[in-house]
């Protein structure tokens, strides 16, 4: 990976060809993915859910931004501290420092994002979120049976009120 943080084509153009050669040598290929580079990220998680009539909620969102070897440590959420033992995560929400319209918004946009492949059953969507620009990106989405899935459904199950693993098996 190469961050280009000096806006000029030369800066660019240099990092891009650094980032081939490298790929070239390691894999045998330099095809290159260019993508934004974001100097301040927040990773940013909204549970939802989905029925098979086209109805999705947002089980609210939580801050995974703590991360050792891109494992969580930390997960901001509301209301319990919840210790979950094999990630040692800690959960808290909804995530710190989001206005009342950047959490709508940004639920909206999970939302729509179940809506556009149909989705039904719990699953998460995550997002990347950018401190400076207050902009967020999505990144993926990813289904509830997922292995560490399974405690954000707890925890979003004891936020909500709403039993997630009751209404996935349904």
């Amino acid at each position: 990976m190469r961050a280009v943080t000096t806006d000029t084509e030369e800066a660019f153009r240099d990092g891009l060809l650094s980032a081939k050669r490298e790929s070239l040598k390691a894999f045998g290929n330099d095809t290159v993915l260019v993508e934004k580079y974001i100097s301040t990220p927040r990773h940013v998680e909204v549970q939802v859910f989905a029925d098979k009539l086209g109805s999705v909620v947002s089980l609210w969102e939580r801050d995974c931004s703590v991360q050792r070897r891109n494992q969580k440590i930390i997960e901001e959420v509301l209301v319990a501290v919840v210790i979950h033992v094999e990630y040692n995560s800690f959960p808290q929400a909804p995530a710190p420092g989001l206005s009342p319209e950047l959490r709508s918004d940004l639920s909206a946009k999970a939302i729509a994002a179940a809506r556009a492949v149909n989705y039904v059953g719990a699953g998460t969507v995550e997002f990347i979120f950018d401190n400076d620009t207050q902009e967020f990106y999505f990144m993926e989405m990813y289904d509830f049976f997922l292995c560490d899935c399974v405690i954000h459904f707890l925890i979003s199950s004891h936020i909500s009120g709403i039993l997630v693993y009751k209404l996935n098996i349904l």
